[in-house]
């Protein structure tokens, strides 16, 4: 009788021991850490670099401007840093970008870059550079849109013949007339006349292919050059000075 009373016992424990482990579980989970928010690690610690030159819609008679800027300055040290830089429109799309050498961010001394290759002729353009250090940059120097910082080929009276040629050769480079004809002058001659040159014609309206660079002076045809040698696809855009000649024809 004993013994039946002892294993009714064991029995019962047996039951309460599966109950509590039900209630318990045999391995309680360990609890989810809460996770930590993200202290945005991407961004350079560093001031945006400041526009020296060109800014303020400056008149540059090149298409290859050189591009200055004051360094950056570092919010807790003085890390080495390189420099994006990126030319644009004055809406905003990116036409030239580099990234070049800088050295330490400490917000002292100027770095100079010249544009590699040739923008657009008499045209307006902005310019704006940021820190960069491996996958991480600063702060732009400026918006990508905004007003114009600088203007290219803008010529006077008192620029150089050879930068007259440059920027004749620039403009059928860029508008693609690869050999003289009156559709040619046409398609160039707003930009002619922008830059006060005079497209010599005779008494029918004809383009004779000479051309009058502006002197400032009463004498307008001081500067004359021969900018080809016939018309057609067997000729090429040539630059012959002439120096002063008589105008014939219609004469402005």
């Amino acid at each position: 009788m004993y013994g039946v009373k002892f294993r009714s016992l064991i029995a019962t424990a047996g039951i309460v021991g599966a109950v509590l482990v039900s209630a318990c579980g045999e391995d309680p989970a360990t609890p989810t850490p809460t996770p930590l928010p993200s202290t945005g690690g991407t961004a350079l610690k560093v001031s945006a670099p400041a526009i020296v030159s060109p800014s303020g819609g400056a008149a540059l008679s090149t298409r290859n401007p050189t591009l200055v800027l004051r360094s950056a300055l570092g919010t807790y040290t003085e890390q080495s840093v390189s420099y994006e830089v990126q030319v644009l429109t004055t809406t905003g799309d990116t036409v030239y970008s580099r990234t070049i050498a800088g050295g330490p961010a400490n917000g002292q001394g100027t770095v100079s870059h010249l544009v590699d290759s040739p923008l657009n002729v008499r045209t307006s353009y902005r310019w704006r550079a940021r820190a960069v250090a491996g996958s991480v940059a600063g702060p732009w120097s400026d918006g990508a849109s905004g007003p114009v910082m600088f203007v290219t080929n803008s010529l006077t009276p008192g620029s150089s013949n050879a930068e007259f040629r440059d920027f004749f050769f620039s403009l059928t480079a860029q508008k693609n007339l690869t050999f003289p004809s009156q559709e040619a002058f046409i398609a160039m001659d707003a930009d002619l006349v922008g830059a006060g040159i005079i497209i010599a014609k005779d008494s029918s309206g004809f383009i004779r292919g000479r051309i009058y660079l502006p002197t400032g002076g009463a004498d307008k045809y001081a500067r004359s050059v021969d900018v080809i040698t016939g018309f057609g696809s067997t000729h090429r855009w040539v630059w012959n000075e002439r120096g002063k000649t008589v105008c014939e024809g219609i004469c402005p």
